[in-house]
């Protein structure tokens, strides 16, 4: 039976965004289930033409995707979502999806990294938890920065904060770029809290131009240069989720909890 994983996410232009973030994912799925092959998929049509006329890299949507691989004779998709929270791209993909689950013997999507459960907790609070306490540096705190999204309370940001405190575990902030918590906010709970110096790094799977320019880059409005202002001492440190075996391997876990059921 011919089998598919369809790797989708929003999509990077950046050539080394794709390699060094996306690509090691692909690689690790290949790895860990050969009888699958493994799609990238690029859900915004801007980003595909883009990368098409930057690097000659041409990319599925997902739409396009299906289409392929059913007219190839797959009998089983699973659809591997890589953005972060449960929104629009969610939707989306599970709209495209529908159209076409009747044309596969199996169709399943995955939920997101930070999806919410029935009880309103994460579903895999405590794999996030255990990853962000392995990157963070023994002699510093470190600030995780996520995208969030625009006039909403970003449940899963404040959930593992939320968490964090439950569990007594000093020294890891999270923030975000467009929802909550807020820079100010941040800013009031490190210097709450007596912090100096820190570790800042990002919670994006990869490494594009959000990270480059709205986190760390030189201009004054950058989360980076602003938290110098604000007289904290500040280690970069530009590495992607998907840059990271520890975030990469929790994807191989939900594969792996997808194929059991």
């Amino acid at each position: 039976m011919k089998k598919v994983i369809l790797l989708t996410s929003f999509g990077t232009s950046e050539r080394k965004g794709i390699e060094n973030s996306i690509d090691p994912i692909e690689r690790d799925i290949n790895k860990a289930f050969p009888d699958y092959r493994v799609i990238k998929v690029f859900t915004s049509r801007h980003i595909r033409e883009k990368l098409l006329l930057k690097h000659d890299i041409q990319v599925h949507s997902l739409e396009g995707a299906l289409k392929r691989i059913y007219k190839e004779g797959v009998e089983e998709v699973i659809i591997l979502p890589l953005h972060l929270i449960r929104g629009k791209e969610q939707d989306n993909i599970e709209e495209i999806a529908e159209s076409y689950k009747d044309k596969f013997k199996s169709m399943t999507i995955a939920e997101p990294l930070l999806s919410l459960e029935e009880r309103g907790g994460l579903s895999k609070m405590d794999d996030i938890i255990e990853k962000v306490i392995s990157i963070k540096p023994k002699d510093e705190p470190i600030l995780f920065i996520g995208h969030g999204i625009k006039n909403t309370c970003d449940v899963p940001f404040m959930l593992v904060r939320k968490e964090l405190k439950k569990r007594n575990i000093k020294g890891i902030y999270f923030a975000t770029l467009a929802g909550n918590p807020t820079f100010d906010e941040i800013v009031e709970e490190l210097k709450k809290d007596n912090v100096n110096s820190l570790t800042v790094t990002s919670f994006l799977i990869v490494s594009g131009y959000h990270a480059k320019v709205d986190i760390f880059g030189e201009n004054k409005e950058s989360w980076c240069s602003k938290l110098e202002l604000n007289g904290f001492k500040v280690n970069k440190q530009d590495t992607s989720l998907g840059e990271r075996y520890e975030f990469r391997e929790i994807y191989l876990k939900s594969l792996i909890k997808i194929l059991d059921k």
